[in-house]
């Protein structure tokens, strides 16, 4: 459960944010983010950032392909936690400068400031 993983004062945590082209919002935030408009010190993401993102179903993989690169720009330069959720999950190889933690290893330990935090993306019901 544990991940050796510190949590930052200053991280930005996203979850369920369900990014498609009919809600490009995230997309224009993680462009904030890598153009360093907005920076935190480390990017959590809690599961279903995207409304479909499956590792090994390239059509996937197409229709979100500006929102992963952006990702990983983002990722090469502030540490980037990925929960997977159950609208995106297999996605190691996609993101492969993230720590990325699958939903049946969930949740994680984490420490802040010397207290123990778990996170989880929850919806355990279907891993």
């Amino acid at each position: 459960m544990s991940h050796n993983i510190e949590l930052k004062e200053g991280a930005f945590v996203i979850s369920d944010a369900h990014y498609s082209r009919l809600r490009p919002q995230l997309l224009q935030l993680i462009k904030e983010i890598r153009s360093k408009k907005l920076q935190p010190t480390q990017l959590i993401l809690m599961g279903d950032i995207f409304d479909a993102l499956f590792g090994g179903v390239p059509y996937t993989y197409v229709e979100n392909q500006e929102a992963i690169a952006t990702l990983n720009d983002i990722s090469k330069n502030i540490e980037t936690i990925y929960l997977e959720g159950n609208h995106d999950f297999n996605l190691r190889k996609l993101f492969p400068s993230m720590h990325v933690v699958p939903l049946k290893s969930q949740p994680i330990l984490c420490k802040y400031e010397n207290k123990n935090i778990y996170l989880a993306h929850g919806d355990f019901g279907g891993a």
